[in-house]
């Protein structure tokens, strides 16, 4: 006979049932069977062997075995016991496993950007943009990504993989795009990239599925400065020749 429980359940109790004559006293033996099920002892639950003990009359005797709530998720699992070695009995072979499935109770994580947007001079070439999911899972993971838009040239400004593909592996909860800048000599206006997550695997799309990159494009008449305002990228200084002049008007 199986059954099931929930992740959360705990101590679970199996009952060992004893028919026909019940009168002389009988043991018999109950252990983890080899294979042992999909859940991992120690892991996903604990158990210790034994025995167990009818003494005239008794019909029914127990054994327990518990269960670990993780924050993994993961596939239903499965745990499979077996009665052995009876003392002055016979095991009904139809009934001597019992098979116990642990239903996991943890939702399925999300995946999406860190943040919707982010920028950087046109000199990084290798840009970070992490994708992260919402929490770990048993499971490899698996989501794509492509350009759908921005002002920017693919194979001109810059390359990325058409579509790419991250892998989270078991445990993992980050990763990040690849995608290369092209540091041209050219003047130009900042531009954009639009890069979009879809098709994910044993996961779903978050709330952030599109990443805005701006390239921005630093001339050779600018230097990097303490402007102290707006972001670090932008905190720009640079001598513009028509405000160079002497008090008397000169130049």
């Amino acid at each position: 006979i199986n059954a099931s429980s929930p992740e959360n359940a705990g101590t679970v109790t199996i009952e060992v049932v004893r028919s026909g004559n019940t009168g002389p006293p009988v043991s018999v033996e109950y252990q983890l069977k080899t294979p042992s099920g999909t859940a991992t002892d120690g892991t996903d639950y604990t158990f210790t062997s034994g025995i167990l003990n009818f003494p005239s009359g008794i019909t029914s005797q127990t054994f327990t075995f518990d269960i670990i709530d993780d924050l993994i998720d993961e596939p239903n699992e499965t745990v499979i016991f077996e009665l052995f070695n009876v003392v002055d009995a016979d095991i009904i072979a139809a009934n001597k496993e019992h098979t116990h499935t642990i239903i996991d109770d943890d939702a399925t994580p999300t995946v999406q950007y860190v943040i919707p947007a982010s920028q950087n001079a046109e000199s990084v070439g290798a840009p970070i943009i992490e994708v992260n999911l919402s929490a770990p899972s048993s499971q490899i993971i698996t989501v794509q990504y492509q350009f759908v838009g921005g002002t920017a040239t693919y194979g001109v400004d810059y390359t990325i993989p058409n579509p790419g593909t991250l892998i989270f592996m078991p445990g993992d909860t980050l990763d990040t795009l690849n995608l290369s800048i092209v540091n041209d000599a050219t003047n130009e206006p900042d531009e954009t990239i639009l890069i979009d997550l879809f098709n994910p695997s044993n996961t779903s799309l978050g709330l952030i599925t599109q990443h805005e990159y701006t390239i921005k494009d630093y001339s050779q008449f600018e230097w990097l400065g303490l402007a102290g305002v707006g972001m670090p990228v932008d905190n720009i200084m640079w001598l513009d020749a028509q405000d160079l002049g002497l008090a008397n008007g000169a130049i």
